[in-house]
């Protein structure tokens, strides 16, 4: 009779509820976390095992298939992006002219004087179907000054909604320099652990 192999569904769910209700403060105690890690590394292979051929596989159809999307959509993707490029340029030409435009008319104000009126289309610049939307483009072009002038309270943003703050970073230097007194950070010891075999 062959021997009959447990689910892999159930096993992993009882380990589960099996890890959650241990507590680990006599030796025994990590004697028995040690047995439970095992058999979590255990279950996971067998997972692996189950379903680690479907997934490849899938992976494997799921990257041909956005290759081959991305053989079309990106040259399309360039073109359309070359294309908005250069309507906002004309759009951003067209807005200074009707703006000098204007502004010639407004200083042109002598009694007497001839005036020509400027030749403004209206909605010159906009074309049907498209829509435009205002907006800017920013690029720092020198972090540290920039920074320095947000520290100094010379340009008022809020740094916490700033600066994304990489964590990583800050632990290379750590280890690096063994500086862990750090103004607005926490340091704190903690282990990993890996199971053998």
């Amino acid at each position: 009779m062959a021997k009959k192999t447990a689910d892999p569904k159930v096993t992993a769910l009882t380990l589960v509820e099996r890890a959650t209700s241990l507590q680990v403060t006599t030796q025994a105690d990590a004697e028995e976390v040690g047995a439970v890690l095992k058999l979590i590394k255990e279950a996971k292979t067998k997972i692996e095992e189950m379903f680690g051929p479907q997934v490849k596989a899938a992976y494997a159809a799921w990257q041909t298939s956005l290759e081959q999307k991305n053989n079309f959509t990106k040259p399309l993707d360039n073109a359309e992006k070359q294309l908005k490029s250069k309507l906002s340029d004309y759009q951003l030409r067209v807005e200074e002219e009707t703006a000098a435009a204007k502004l010639a008319m407004e200083s042109c104000t002598e009694e007497g004087s001839f005036c020509p009126a400027p030749y403004i289309e209206n909605e010159k610049g906009s074309v049907a179907g498209i829509a435009a939307t205002a907006d800017i483009e920013v690029t720092v072009t020198d972090t540290k000054k920039f920074l320095a002038a947000v520290v100094k309270g010379a340009i008022k943003i809020d740094l916490d909604r700033l600066i994304e703050v990489k964590v990583g970073v800050i632990k290379q230097f750590v280890k690096a320099t063994g500086i862990r007194n750090i103004p607005g950070v926490t340091i704190k010891d903690k282990k990993t652990f890996a199971v053998k075999g």
